[in-house]
């Protein structure tokens, strides 16, 4: 399985490792060929993953809004939920973890009746602040990839860099 750093965007805000086999999906402006809802204002940005198979993804959401407090943090994950995973009757929260350096990670079940359709599995969605953004990754895969994925997603997870904005 070879790798590179990929996700550099033009205004080079993140990058992060992803497996070479994986094709870039979408920079979403409305919505992209899945059917998966992107974000919509021009201060946030979603790209997408995935490998051919369709049985895994990954998502990096980058929200530009306030990080800056424990407050700010939570209320910028509770809109960012409230928006795209609350109302989905085929996501469940399995549990949640607060990582030692902050990050907020939610596990939740598909069921396997979600539009766009996966098949059942686990997405686990880590909250980062790293002002000036709300930085979102979503990671999932199907159970019959059992915890193959796990080293990987953990090893894009460790890898995720990013850089503030600058002025001009």
């Amino acid at each position: 399985m070879r790798a590179s750093m990929r996700g550099r965007n033009n205004l080079r805000k993140f990058k992060h490792w992803v497996i070479n086999a994986w094709r870039f999906v979408s920079k979403c402006v409305e919505r992209n060929p899945q059917g998966l809802t992107c974000l919509e204002r021009i201060k946030q940005r979603l790209f997408i993953w995935q490998p051919q198979s369709g049985d895994a993804f990954l998502t990096l959401a980058l929200l530009e809004t306030d990080v800056h407090s424990i407050d700010s943090f939570h209320n910028a994950i509770n809109q960012f939920n409230a928006k795209y995973l609350d109302d989905d009757p085929h996501i469940r929260l399995i549990d949640e973890l607060t990582a030692p350096d902050g990050t907020l990670r939610r596990s939740f079940r598909l069921d396997g009746e979600s539009v766009p359709a996966f098949p059942q599995g686990q997405m686990d969605v880590f909250y980062m602040a790293r002002a000036p953004y709300l930085v979102v990754m979503q990671v999932y895969s199907a159970d019959s990839l059992g915890d193959t994925l796990v080293p990987t997603f953990q090893m894009i997870l460790d890898s995720l860099r990013t850089k503030a904005p600058t002025a001009g």
